[in-house]
């Protein structure tokens, strides 16, 4: 099992790429090796095997709906995190790097004690 995160999106950010900030978010985290980007395959392939051997991951959101939200269902909240950048859609200024170190990284720390520099740790 590999201790990287699984990147999961709503289909139409995932078609749109980087059009979607929650796209563009979750490929600067998959650029610094935090993660890899989701597929309905692999969602679906977490939601058959036993919670023990789920691996860990990030749902992130970029519209109003909140439609990710429903892919989180069937999962233990200590599966996994959920990240909303809507509020920042229309931000001029955002700075994904920014918003990464000092939200992302930090509730993966909080949650699991991941740390960026080093290997993913269990609490």
């Amino acid at each position: 099992m590999t201790d990287k995160f699984i990147i999961f999106l709503c289909s139409g950010a995932a078609k749109a790429g980087n059009k979607k900030l929650s796209f563009r978010v979750a490929s600067q985290l998959e650029s610094m090796g935090v993660g890899e980007l989701g597929s309905l395959e692999s969602l679906s392939h977490q939601h058959t095997v036993d919670p023990a051997e789920q691996r860990r991951m990030i749902f992130i959101n970029d519209c109003r709906s909140g439609c990710v939200n429903v892919l989180t269902h069937g999962f233990q909240k200590e599966k996994y995190v959920y990240i909303d950048v809507s509020p920042f859609l229309t931000a001029k200024d955002f700075d994904i790097i920014e918003f990464i170190q000092s939200e992302v990284l930090t509730t993966l720390h909080t949650k699991w004690s991941y740390s960026a520099d080093t290997e993913y740790q269990t609490v």
